[in-house]
């Protein structure tokens, strides 16, 4: 018997895919092409708070397993980051100055607030949902819930948001009518969650956890480490590609950036369709062999942008965006099942500071992402404007296509070879769930 219901409680995770595409495709554009500020000010102004997390997601998942409330140890901080999200992620698109080096920098401090905020939120949802789950393949049904409903957030985000700039009128009206309407359904579908929570039953008084014991059970917990080094590879080129994709349709295909709108409802819309036929596949070969499948399908996916350009088709286009989302669902699904699969066999009482440094890590390969694609675009002289568009050099054309082919595939073989040492702990877990539902715990300390 499930302590909560899936479907309903796992709303909260639109918030993740509002969070995570839309200032990861919008927000280096809006500085560098609305308010005209510099690309490398852009640059640190958008990397910076996922730097910060470094700090944050630790912190708070190491808070969150101290605490100790009526409410539980993970609920109250669900509570306030669903209230807070609204006034701070619009922040971000309402900088009031028209000087862009200040613009920049109210932009950035904005949302390292809304960094910390969020991270409130996923540390301690993502340590309980380890706790709920009850097995290896209850982990990847609740994540393949959570990987819909983020998708389903990233489609809005990806699809609508650039629609909505249009709406609301275009430029700084246009982005800040885009930022109170996605605010606006993050808090609402964080509150869902918090009020459809429930956290399993556990003593008032628990063993406290050491400093030296919590490093020594990251440093041991060997099937974790993989698994966030090849997830941390993957997240960095999709890092690129988000930063660098708006770049690609208004210089690459020469068309105007509300294209991205189709793009991104083809992309996470077959992300969506395709969770199931990935859970379905996982349940009869293992969550290594899909995990291993959908980073092959990405590296592929990645080698159609370089076949594209202003005289391809909108078909071509839009079959490139449709396969490029095809597996990143079942990716996201997979690796937060797999994450709670190395909490649930390493030491639990640090459930919620593994979360924080999965989590940290995730966020700073993001950052890294935008951080590599604007150097790149640096380094090829891209051109900031505050016309929206402007005439690019030919070694800028060349750097935008390279942040979105050659670079996200050279990443995503990297990963492939280093899961590869998964493989055991996968394998072994799977026939210790299938041989007794009271087997003790596989440990996560060898591969």
């Amino acid at each position: 018997m499930r302590a909560v219901k899936y479907p309903l409680y796992t709303i909260g995770d639109l918030s993740s895919g509002i969070y995570g595409i839309g200032p990861a495709i919008l927000l280096m554009f809006y500085m560098t092409n609305i308010l005209g500020v510099p690309i490398a000010i852009a640059t640190i102004a958008a990397s910076l708070p996922k730097f910060l997390d470094l700090i944050f997601s630790p912190l708070i998942g190491g808070l969150s397993d101290r605490t100790n409330t009526k409410m539980g140890r993970r609920r109250p901080y669900l509570l306030f980051s669903a209230i807070s999200i609204f006034p701070l992620f619009l922040g971000i698109w309402a900088a009031p100055f028209t000087d862009p080096t200040l613009s920049a920098w109210f932009i950035a401090s904005v949302y390292v607030a809304c960094s910390l905020c969020y991270t409130t939120f996923l540390v301690p949802y993502c340590a309980l949902n380890s706790e709920i789950s009850t097995g290896y393949d209850d982990s990847t049904a609740l994540n393949s819930y959570r990987a819909t409903y983020s998708m389903l957030g990233c489609l809005l985000a990806g699809a609508g948001a650039p629609m909505l700039v249009e709406v609301f009128g275009g430029g700084r009206e246009g982005y800040l009518g885009m930022g109170i309407t996605l605010a606006a359904i993050m808090s609402i579908s964080m509150l869902i969650t918090f009020f459809q929570s429930k956290e399993p039953p556990r003593p008032l008084h628990t063993e406290s956890i050491t400093l030296r014991q919590m490093g020594r059970a990251l440093l041991t917990n060997k099937a974790f480490f993989v698994l966030t080094i090849t997830y941390v590879l993957h997240m960095i080129a999709g890092g690129i590609m988000s930063t660098a994709i708006a770049y690609y349709v208004t210089y690459i295909l020469i068309q105007d950036t509300s294209l991205l709108a189709g793009m991104f409802f083809l992309t996470f819309g077959a992300s969506v369709a395709a969770i199931p036929l990935f859970l379905a596949l996982g349940k009869r070969v293992g969550k290594f062999a899909v995990f291993s499948l959908c980073l092959v399908i990405a590296m592929i996916a990645a080698s159609l942008y370089f076949l594209l350009d202003e005289t391809s088709s909108m078909t071509s286009v839009y079959s490139a965006a449709a396969f490029m989302g095809f597996a990143e669902g079942a990716i996201q699904a997979y690796a937060y099942a797999m994450l709670a699969d190395c909490i649930r066999h390493g030491d639990q009482r640090q459930g919620a500071m593994l979360s924080g440094v999965f989590i940290a890590f995730e966020k700073l390969a993001i950052a890294l992402g935008s951080l590599t694609a604007g150097a790149i675009f640096s380094i090829a002289g891209l051109v900031e404007t505050m016309e929206g568009s402007i005439t690019q050099p030919d070694s800028a054309l060349v750097g935008i296509k390279l942040s979105v082919t050659v670079v996200p595939i050279i990443l995503n073989i990297a990963a492939i070879a280093i899961f590869l040492l998964y493989r055991n702990f996968d394998r072994n877990i799977s026939l210790a769930g299938k041989d007794s539902l009271n087997t003790e715990p596989m440990p996560a300390t060898s591969l």
